[in-house]
């Protein structure tokens, strides 16, 4: 009987392997013929190994595994199964593979094990090229799953048996947004997944972007790091079929600090900033480097600092840019949250703060439209500068800010108060 399966059916080698048993496939041989037992293998048994179109030692195990569990065997002469694609193996996976293709295709899914509160929140995918190897992508709106940084979530990927799974960082920094990778993989070095680029045995490729994994069954859990707060996308696709989630890295809210008492002595010629020596307690080594904060703020609504480490007494730390949302060595140590975070109680509401700090960092286009959608009427904004960032970015304040009252200002720093 001719064979059926539209993944056997019509190749020479494999109908002559049917039904002669002088054409059964042994190991050493090489081929397309090779390549689709491989394919059913791998389709209809989960085996793990690549269809390279070579029966090495790889694929003769997993001939081997697949007729263990089919008790396939010769009764007439054998006792145990063999590693050899004969005709009863050949029989049984093109009847395998026909049954799998005359069944509706079902979706590939993307679910996370354990769910986030986050997780079904649709997003727009848009700008983004689409990859010959992962052809189709839904249309509209994609799920998304928010993770906090330096965290490991496990997602499950459904119905892509034989397809990949693979991460994409969206405009990520030196340290990658996200990573994923199989556990068992016997090649990954746990250390060397982020760190904060990841490096190890099993080379570049693996870790290309955010990592691309095999999926070998279904369903198939990866692990998932989120490291850099930043936006990447999932991908997993079976060849017919793909599914997208977004994923969100984002840091929690920081307690504002404490501990210490907001700063009282003011700079020569100031009533606004405070002196580097205002609290002689709180050093760096040997030097006090806590000056040009803001000095008896006006305290109606929110105190915000913007890119700053703990540092102002009573300020919250944010971020107005995800790329420098860390702070430490290498920025990996702690993360700031973002003022534009659409979580309640982490990003800034409209119009509700009445300070802001800015010290010794860049004043960016998103920092300027950033203030100008939190601050309040009457919010003052003082900013402190060293160097080149003082007279660089005051110019871009006042120009940003034209119909501010300028309270005070000097080379290297400046208080606003916006309309």
């Amino acid at each position: 009987m001719a064979l059926q399966s539209q993944l056997f059916r019509g190749d020479l080698k494999l109908e002559a392997a049917a039904v002669s048993d002088p054409a059964h496939i042994v190991p050493g041989a090489a081929g397309e013929h090779v390549r689709k037992i491989q394919l059913a293998l791998i389709l209809l048994d989960g085996a793990a190994i690549d269809a390279d179109g070579k029966y090495g030692p790889g694929t003769a195990a997993a001939v081997l595994a697949y007729k263990r569990k089919r008790s396939i065997l010769n009764r007439a002469y054998q006792h145990q199964p063999d590693n050899i694609a004969g005709k009863m193996t050949i029989a049984s996976l093109d009847r395998e593979m026909f049954a799998r293709e005359s069944m509706p295709a079902a979706p590939v899914q993307i679910l996370p094990v354990t769910p986030r509160p986050y997780m079904g929140r649709p997003v727009v995918r848009l700008g983004f090229k689409i990859d010959v190897d992962f052809p189709v992508f839904p249309s509209g709106n994609l799920p998304r799953m928010r993770l906090a940084p330096v965290t490991t979530e496990k997602i499950e990927i459904v119905n892509a048996i034989s397809g990949r799974v693979r991460c994409m960082n969206v405009g990520a920094s030196e340290a990658k947004v996200c990573l994923i990778f199989d556990p068992d993989e016997p090649g990954l070095v746990p250390a060397s997944r982020l760190n904060p680029v990841p490096r190890g045995p099993l080379g570049e490729a693996y870790y290309a972007d955010g990592g691309t994994v095999r999926v070998p069954a279904s369903p198939f859990r990866i692990h998932l790091d989120a490291f850099h707060p930043g936006n990447a996308f999932v991908d997993a696709t079976n060849g017919t079929s793909a599914a997208t989630l977004a994923v969100e890295v984002r840091a929690p809210r920081i307690a504002a600090p404490s501990g210490f008492p907001p700063p009282t002595k003011t700079r020569p010629g100031s009533r606004f900033i405070s002196a580097a020596d205002s609290e002689p307690g709180f050093r760096r080594g040997s030097r006090a480097d806590y000056g040009g904060r803001p000095v008896n703020p006006r305290n109606t609504g929110r105190k915000i600092n913007l890119f700053g480490s703990q540092e102002t007494p009573g300020f919250d730390d944010y971020t107005t840019d995800l790329h420098y949302s860390g702070f430490g060595a290498r920025q990996s140590l702690v993360f700031r949250p973002w003022t534009e975070d659409s979580e309640v109680g982490t990003g800034i509401e409209n119009g509700s703060v009445s300070d802001i700090c800015i010290r010794d960092s860049p004043v960016l286009p998103v920092t300027i439209a950033a203030i100008r959608r939190i601050a309040a009427p009457g919010c003052r904004v003082t900013f402190a500068g060293s160097g080149e960032g003082g007279t660089k970015y005051i110019p871009i304040l006042k120009s940003a800010f034209a119909g501010a009252a300028i309270l005070e200002e000097f080379a290297d720093a400046i208080v606003l108060e916006l309309r």
